[in-house]
């Protein structure tokens, strides 16, 4: 079956191509492989070409990213930091409402 498929095969190609059966049947591996290759390199070039726009829109994004994130950050520490510190009422004795007396500076010897 095989055989008679690779004949077909063959039949049709020296049909399209005239020259194909000077160079023999593995002008069609030939033609085959070079369209995988192409095919391949088609592919590496448009996978490069994702990558480095990729890397150009994430590299020119960092600074708003960076911003965002930090402004988050500083929110969070803000309320950890108020919930962590006692009101202020709490904390500070009464003020008095006399004083005493002046304290003198003893005199100098001199």
């Amino acid at each position: 079956m095989l055989s008679t498929l690779s004949e077909l095969v063959f039949n049709r190609a020296t049909a399209t191509f005239p020259g194909l059966t000077q160079q023999g049947r593995f002008f069609l591996c030939n033609l085959i492989m070079q369209k995988v290759f192409n095919l391949l390199g088609a592919t590496a070039f448009l996978m490069s070409g994702a990558m480095l726009a990729g890397s150009v829109v994430l590299y020119t994004r960092i600074p708003s990213i960076t911003k965002h994130y930090m402004g988050e950050l500083q929110t969070e520490l803000t309320k950890i930091v108020t919930d962590m510190i006692p009101a202020v009422d709490d904390v500070m004795p009464e003020l008095p409402s006399a004083t005493g007396p002046a304290i003198e500076t003893p005199k100098l010897p001199f």
